[in-house]
Order: structure tokens, then sequence, then C-alpha cells
């Protein structure tokens, strides 16, 4: 059988309501099996916050990981999928095609 699988990358500083609905919203379309949001790393993140922002509010990933978590207690196909590939230079193609290879039985739809 061939899952079919969601993935959104991003910062989730911090995950947001919209975030879980524009997930649902995928999946519901496309009947996919199961929604995976990967998060920035920190390193990445403080530095992108504190040089390109201005701003020194960056939440922990321990923090960002558990409230991606907390999603599955309102929508039981949403999960935390991992960070992505490369901590101190993010690569979202590298993160896919990452998750692809160790997932060769998925299709994999990026949002």
């Amino acid at each position: 059988m061939i899952e079919k699988v969601v993935i959104c990358t991003g910062s989730f500083n911090p995950i947001t309501k919209g975030h879980a609905l524009m997930m649902k919203c995928a999946l519901d379309t496309i009947s996919a099996d199961r929604g995976l949001f990967f998060i920035t790393p920190n390193q990445y993140l403080g530095y992108k916050m504190y040089i390109k922002k201005k701003s020194n509010f960056v939440l922990s990933d321990e923090v960002r990981i558990k409230m991606i978590e907390a999603l599955n207690n309102e929508y039981n196909n949403i999960f935390y999928g991992g960070k992505e590939v490369g901590s101190g230079n993010p690569s979202v193609v590298k993160t896919i095609k990452g998750f692809q290879r160790r997932n060769k039985s998925s299709e994999v739809y990026v949002l």
C-alpha cells in the first residue's frame, strides 16, 4: 500500500492554529494518510531571528516539538517529522529527499 504523506517545513516559532488548519486542509484535499511538520534547527533559527529580524524571540527545539506533538490530540494524523537537514544552513530539498529515501513506498506532497 502506498502511503500519502504531506510534508511542511518551517521555523514554527511558534506553530499556530493556522499551520494546523493548513495541514488539515491539505490532508483532506488529497486524502493523505499523515502530515509531518519538520522544524528549522535552533542554531539557524536563532541566527535568522537575531540577524535578519532583530529579534531574540526563539522557542527552543524542545518546546516547538512539544507544540507540534500536541496537535495530535486534535488532529490524529498530524505529527512532528524531525528537524530540517543541516543545522547551520538547513535545506528543505535535502530534508524531503532524505525522507523519500527512507520511505520509498510513500507518495510525498510538499505544503
